[in-house]
């Protein structure tokens, strides 16, 4: 009889160490993943709703149906006079100063040196007279046609027509300046509509605020050189022409 007592003792013995074995073995490594931080995150978030809310967002959702539109501003296509050329930025600057204290009104374009250029016209003959002018401060200067090309932008729309109108009417407002064949109320109302233009570009989306204040510091730095030199009497468009491209330069050209 305890022979037959001790075989039973035997038999489940045989049976409950594997059963021990196994729970031991799935709740050691349940415990484990759930005390390290790196896994239960992992568990955690893989059967969290909270997730599964936030993609479904209506934040998301907007941004997602927004789309990144990449722009380039209108290259400026000009004849300029060439003046002199420097490897150095800091002596272009205290050159195009100098001329400028002498009334040759000048900007200066980083190519392969800095070149500094005086006046600008979308005729190259109309230049001829300001020729003369620039010889008698440096006699081997000469008539170039440059063109300026803006950095390309980005921002966040559903459309794309507030940009493509200020990048427009930019263009147009500089090339009929340019031509000195120009309505000064009829350039009022066209950088007023850039403001409006501007304004619906940040209100399109939030990511858009970077791009905003720039266009925004552009447009009001451009109003006042207009103001002081296409609003004044007697109108100085040449000096207005030239600041204008130093504002471009300043905020499109890297």
């Amino acid at each position: 009889m305890k022979k037959i007592f001790n075989i039973k003792i035997s038999i489940l013995i045989m049976i409950t160490i594997p059963i021990i074995s196994i729970m031991i073995g799935y709740f050691g490594v349940k415990y484990y993943l759930l005390s390290n931080n790196k896994f239960s995150d992992v568990i955690i978030k893989e059967n969290s709703s909270r997730v599964e809310n936030v993609i479904g967002s209506d934040k998301v959702n907007e941004k997602e149906l927004k789309d990144k539109i990449i722009v380039s501003f209108e290259e400026l296509s000009f004849y300029s006079i060439q003046m002199g050329s420097f490897s150095e930025e800091e002596n272009a600057i205290a050159f195009s100063n100098k001329l400028s204290s002498d009334n040759i009104y000048s900007f200066y374009v980083k190519e392969n040196n800095y070149i500094v250029y005086s006046f600008a016209s979308n005729n190259k003959d109309s230049l001829r007279e300001n020729l003369e002018i620039c010889k008698k401060e440096i006699e081997d200067s000469f008539i170039k046609k440059i063109s300026i090309k803006g950095n390309d932008i980005s921002y966040y729309s559903d459309n794309d027509n507030n940009m493509t109108n200020i990048i427009e009417n930019i263009s147009n407002h500089f090339n009929n300046v340019l031509t000195k064949e120009y309505n000064i109320q009829i350039e009022t109302e066209r950088l007023n509509n850039i403001k409006e233009d501007i304004k619906n570009i940040v209100a399109d989306a939030t990511e858009n605020k970077s791009i905003g204040n720039k266009l925004t510091n552009f447009l009001n730095e451009l109003i006042t050189i207009k103001d002081s030199y296409l609003n004044a009497i007697p109108i100085n468009t040449d000096k207005y022409i030239v600041n204008f491209i130093k504002l471009y330069i300043k905020y499109y050209v890297i």
